[in-house]
């Protein structure tokens, strides 16, 4: 029979990796959720789905880079967060960004004259604000699985 603490210890191990693959889980479902295209509303004549990633080109969808607690980003692509997440442990940071210039435009939206001096009424998409406030949703659902 396994002394106390080596019950602990067995125990314990057992719990990090039950975490760490919970944390990654979630991580991914997040960012699938985040990265879910659907149509420019040039091609849908106005309307679109808050929550995903408008595509008339795929500029911004693989304009995603990974980084893990502020080192050399992952190249950019739309699954690039798959290898970085498989890599995280417990108590890692992780960042995700979407690199083109007029990201931040399309996730929050925009009103006023641009630099050019052209007009826009922009409704932001919320794309990654949406993932990530489904986390704690995601989190309780998958910690039942595993």
């Amino acid at each position: 029979m396994l002394s106390l603490q080596a019950q602990i210890n067995k125990f314990a191990e057992g719990t990090e990796k039950r975490l760490t693959k919970l944390m990654r889980r979630t991580l991914t479902e997040m960012m699938d959720m985040a990265q879910e295209p659907q149509p420019s509303v040039i091609l849908t004549g106005g309307t679109f789905e808050v929550g995903k990633v408008p595509l008339l080109s795929e500029d911004l969808w693989s304009s995603l880079v990974t980084t893990i607690n502020g080192a050399v980003p992952s190249k950019p692509g739309v699954k690039s967060y798959l290898w970085r997440i498989s890599r995280m442990k417990i108590g890692d940071t992780i960042t995700f960004e979407w690199t083109v210039p007029y990201a931040r435009r399309i996730e929050f939206g925009f009103a006023g004259q641009d630099v050019l001096g052209r007009f826009y009424n922009v409704k932001g998409r919320l794309f990654a604000t949406t993932a990530y406030h489904a986390v704690p949703g995601i989190f309780a659902r998958l910690s039942k699985e595993v």
